[in-house]
């Protein structure tokens, strides 16, 4: 089979890209597409992954971001006929999936965080793959069939590392030379829809009191380069570290002592990796993040002062979260099968006007 993967941000470059190869393993031919959003390009030129860049990165204002998601699905379906169909799309792009059903495409989108606007993903079709600590109740009462839903044992995280060696992870320039400690943090998604000015405002709280800590570099990864600049709005004792090239997670992860973030990929990834990991996202809290609290892998907070005592040269590794290395396999063979016995979606009938 033809298989069409589709990346939309950086972290999706983490946990999509071993399916293709997994799939060329099976002897399958893939066609990679890739939104210039971020380091995403950057990261996939490191990992040696061929791929045609197809859309950039969209502004915050709603408006704006629904015109340009659209552009962007209607060149994807220019570019996967130009380069010859697919048999499935594998994503996690809105983009994508309404690509996909406008090219009568099966879509499998892989989701772990059940508070993302889910709705467009419904009207389009595609099958949900989730981590099956998310109740898949609430996929159903969101109004997809229960045929659609494809929940899987484990987390993300073991797409993302699978097949890594995670012992001794490439070198970075980050490790410690100054004998402080190292202390990496994540800033909120600003044009999500889920963002909410609390975890912008928590997040700048804690930056205050890392940089009152004379024990602490902070090591920022941001998502936007607005975000770097606003570092000087705090009074620092150590200069902070800004990333300004794409890093490996594991080379990155492996280089720091802590983690703190407000929501997203990184913060499970640390936890997945047994690093002190700190989430400080104040909107809805999804199922993967509450199961690694419940496991003890993360610590969630709302109020900075919750880290005011936190001795960060104390080695604090987190639980061990459970693998599961054989979950591409898994997942691959899955979509294998899906894929010879599912028929098509049905055309979008169009009506006459009078």
């Amino acid at each position: 089979m033809r298989i069409w993967i589709d990346i939309d941000n950086p972290p999706q470059t983490q946990y999509l890209t071993p399916f293709a190869a997994a799939f060329e393993q099976r002897g399958d031919e893939m066609v990679v597409t890739a939104r210039d959003n971020g380091m995403t390009h950057e990261l996939l030129n490191q990992a040696k992954v061929s791929f045609a860049p197809v859309g950039h990165r969209f502004g915050p204002a709603r408006i704006r971001k629904v015109t340009e998601g659209l552009m962007r699905a209607a060149a994807l379906v220019r570019h996967i006929r130009r380069s010859g169909g697919a048999a499935l799309l594998l994503a996690s792009s809105r983009p994508s999936a309404l690509a996909a059903r406008a090219l009568r495409i099966p879509a499998f989108i892989i989701c772990d965080y059940e508070h993302v606007e889910l709705s467009s993903y419904r009207r389009a079709g595609v099958s949900l793959l989730f981590p099956d600590v998310i109740d898949e109740r609430m996929f159903l009462e969101m109004g997809f069939s229960h045929d659609r839903l494809l929940p899987f044992h484990g987390l993300k995280e073991d797409i993302t590392f699978a097949g890594l060696c995670l012992t001794a992870p490439p070198p970075t320039e980050l490790e410690e030379r100054d004998g402080l400690v190292r202390v990496l943090v994540r800033p909120p998604a600003e044009d999500s829809h889920y963002f909410t000015e609390r975890s912008r405002d928590l997040f700048h709280d804690v930056l205050d009191l890392l940089a009152s800590h004379a024990d602490v570099r902070v090591v920022m990864a941001p998502r936007q380069p607005a975000q770097a600049e606003r570092l000087r709005q705090h009074s620092w004792i150590n200069e902070p570290i800004v990333l300004r090239r794409a890093v490996s997670a594991v080379s990155l992860l492996t280089a720091v002592n802590w983690v703190i973030c407000s929501g997203g990929t990184m913060l499970r990834e640390a936890a997945y990796l047994g690093i002190p990991a700190i989430g400080i996202f104040q909107g809805e809290i999804g199922s993967v993040d509450a199961h690694l609290a419940e496991l003890g892998a993360i610590r969630l907070v709302s109020d900075a002062a919750e880290l005011a005592h936190i001795d960060w040269r104390a080695e604090s590794a987190s639980q061990i979260v459970p693998h599961h290395p054989e979950l591409v396999e898994q997942i691959t063979e899955e979509l294998w099968h899906r894929r010879r016995e599912r028929p098509r979606p049905p055309r979008v009938r169009r009506h006459d006007h009078v």
